[in-house]
């Protein structure tokens, strides 16, 4: 039995402008959600994936996280988010706490 797993893993960044973008990535081969994480926080930090978010910076506190799973006869399906879902970034770099201010939601 195979108990290596596919991830669909989402990371979220923000643009200079103040508007923020989710790129998610399809990760294979690992053998749980924290590998899947450092897979896709690898692939997120290449130089062709910063290239093309235009120098938006990542949101470390923000990560979705869903398992991709297949039924008895091949078909895919995500495994559930929990509610409110947040996760600490597996990368290095942080936003400052005042960027982060500026994206907080209202209260």
């Amino acid at each position: 039995m195979n108990n290596h797993t596919m991830w669909l893993i989402g990371f979220r960044f923000w643009s200079e402008a103040g508007a923020y973008t989710k790129h998610f990535y399809l990760v294979r081969g690992v053998t749980g959600e924290v590998e899947a994480q450092r897979a896709a926080a690898r692939r997120a930090g290449a130089a062709p994936e910063r290239t093309r978010r235009k120098g938006a910076e990542l949101d470390a506190g923000w990560i979705q996280a869903q398992e991709v799973m297949r039924d008895g006869i091949g078909r895919c399906r995500l495994s559930d988010l929990p509610p409110h879902q947040t996760t600490r970034a597996p990368l290095d770099r942080k936003i400052t706490s005042e960027r982060a201010r500026q994206h907080a939601p209202a209260a």
